[in-house]
């Protein structure tokens, strides 16, 4: 065979494949997830998926501040306790 049969054979196999995959990716799950994706890039997308990311991360970091707070009442609350105990059985 010459080159230029291998490559008509590999425009007809290439175009079969790519019908293939139009086919299965427009299946109705496809469409589905085609649907959803746009309706969130119409409905704020990136812009609005930035937003809530910075919102939670703000979020996160006061619950930890609120945490470590907690933590910090607790240990100092205990050593009181410790160090008081200690002066009444000596």
């Amino acid at each position: 065979m010459s080159q230029k049969s291998h490559f008509v054979e590999g425009v007809v196999v290439g175009a079969a494949l790519a019908l293939a995959s139009v086919f299965f990716l427009k299946s109705d799950s496809g469409k589905k997830v085609t649907k959803r994706v746009e309706d969130w890039r119409d409905h704020g997308g990136p812009e609005d998926a930035k937003e809530k990311a910075e919102d939670m991360i703000a979020k996160t970091l006061k619950s930890i501040e609120v945490g470590f707070g907690k933590i910090k009442n607790n240990t100092d609350t205990r050593g009181r306790r410790s160090s008081g105990d200690h002066e009444e059985h000596a």
